[in-house]
């Protein structure tokens, strides 16, 4: 039989296409049929089916490679070549279904047929993503872990556009069908806080992230409406390893009034705080010690219940900001609180440096429960502080040599987490500033008392040659 005999007949196109999927799958098939009408049976190229399938898993590697998912063209070309022959068939569909869409209950039943009738098929998936659109019913929803087969290899189950308002009773019921390790929401519409946690709970997932769809970056979108209150934040479940949420600073700041630990396995919590409009934000982004206290308190009860000291322990605060053309959103870092080996450090971002947020910021650490060993300033080398932020470092300063910072043994300086960099002050001849001077010179108190002593990794000055004080090399 040539390779590209047709059976678009007899095989079913898989079902996780819509209409025009359809069309344009066969369509593509149809073009092989005309391209084999024209020529000879000799003529047709014979390779080893080895072959390929191997172009075939080429061009699903490259598409994930680029977008890191699988786009509705790709599912398409995939359907196609699932319809050339036989023996395209398999490797077409290990592909098409290692990543299931699913968008409407039309294609919930194809894609089951498509699971029963072919062996092994449901072992595949390894994601599985569910598309809700605006405005229509969702009530199909409920039924994907009812009527699909069992998923043993499934690794993420992604929501877009849930409408978890409208959910049905036996909704959460019915997911405690799926064990997924990593849960995501995208675009979700919810009320409550516990709406999110307990689909959570009820998968067994050990990663769940709240987040608003974006290619690189995923950013926040919580429609609340005027309904400021989520109820309480119980953060963890019996399984959870991490989480990430995406939340106003206003609503940030009313969870963290009630918010509650439930998780002994927690490693990693997230916030990034997203702009909610000048008619929404009561406070303006960081100028709240008592916020910023609640979180430094959060961070203590984390390391409290973490049993095993050698696992690492992290508590991150981001803050998404639009560029000066407001096209482009980005994440910066503004602390981050980490629990390693049994000691605490709390770690600043380069951004809020010399400004309002990091004296409230140091403000809650004071009066705060937590007590941390070292302190991690950024490199401030490319940009050095002008004389107008005197004042601010100066109550930067004052806050370092207070007794509620005394169990502080160092202040590091390090490179931006973001950027892979290797010390430019190693290279013979360098004129680059050593980034401990500059905050010796910022703050000559915290330097006089030994705070910030030079690391020969990252200023390039051998052991011997270190000193403190404000007398810099």
């Amino acid at each position: 039989m040539p390779i590209f005999s047709l059976i678009t007949s007899k095989l079913p196109l898989p079902a996780v296409f819509g209409s025009k999927g359809v069309d344009h799958a066969r369509g593509c098939a149809q073009t092989q049929v005309d391209l084999q009408s024209t020529t000879t049976k000799s003529s047709l190229p014979q390779l080893p089916i080895e072959v390929w399938e191997a172009v075939i898993e080429a061009f699903w590697t490259e598409e994930f490679r680029r977008y890191g998912a699988i786009v509705q063209s790709t599912q398409q070309q995939l359907a196609a070549c699932s319809l050339v022959c036989r023996s395209w068939t398999p490797r077409s569909l290990y592909f098409l279904y290692k990543w299931l869409k699913l968008g409407s209950e039309s294609q919930l039943q194809g894609a089951v047929r498509r699971l029963i009738i072919t062996p092994n098929l449901a072992a595949r998936i390894e994601t599985m993503d569910i598309q809700c659109k605006s405005g229509t019913d969702q009530a199909w929803v409920t039924l994907v872990p009812l009527r699909l087969p069992k998923l043993d290899n499934l690794q993420k189950l992604y929501f877009f556009g849930l409408n978890l308002n409208r959910r049905y009773p036996i909704f959460y019921e019915a997911y405690r069908q799926l064990h997924v390790p990593e849960l995501w929401f995208w675009y979700t519409t919810y009320s409550r806080y516990s709406h999110i946690l307990q689909l959570a709970r009820a998968t067994h997932c050990t990663r769940l992230v709240v987040t608003e769809t974006h290619v690189h970056r995923p950013r926040a979108f919580l429609p609340l409406g005027r309904n400021r209150d989520l109820g309480r934040l119980h953060i963890g479940g019996p399984s959870l390893r991490q989480i990430h949420i995406d939340s106003t600073w206003a609503d940030f700041c009313i969870a963290s009034q009630h918010w509650t630990f439930l998780s002994p396995a927690l490693a990693a919590l997230t916030f990034v705080i997203v702009d909610g409009g000048k008619d929404t934000e009561p406070t303006l982004f960081g100028e709240d010690s008592i916020v910023w206290q609640r979180t430094i308190n959060l961070f203590l009860d984390l390391t409290i219940h973490n049993t095993n000291l050698q696992d690492r322990m992290e508590v991150t605060i981001w803050r998404s900001m639009r560029n000066q053309d407001k096209r482009d959103i980005r994440d910066i870092l503004v602390v981050s609180m980490t629990l390693n080996h049994g000691r605490a450090s709390v770690s600043f971002g380069k951004e809020i440096m010399a400004t309002q947020v990091i004296i409230f910021l140091l403000s809650g650490i004071a009066t705060s429960r937590g007590q941390f060993h070292e302190i991690d300033f950024p490199d401030l080398c490319d940009h050095e502080p002008d004389h107008a932020t005197r004042p601010v470092w100066t109550l930067i300063d004052d806050a370092l040599v207070h007794p509620s910072f005394a169990e502080v043994e160092v202040c590091n300086v390090v490179s931006d987490s973001t950027v892979a960099k290797s010390p430019p002050s190693l290279e013979y001849g360098s004129q680059r500033k050593c980034p401990h001077d500059i905050y010796r010179e910022l703050l000559p108190r915290a330097a006089a008392i030994g705070r910030i002593p030079c690391n020969p990794s990252q200023c390039g000055v051998m052991p011997t040659q270190v000193h403190t004080g404000n007398t810099g090399h």
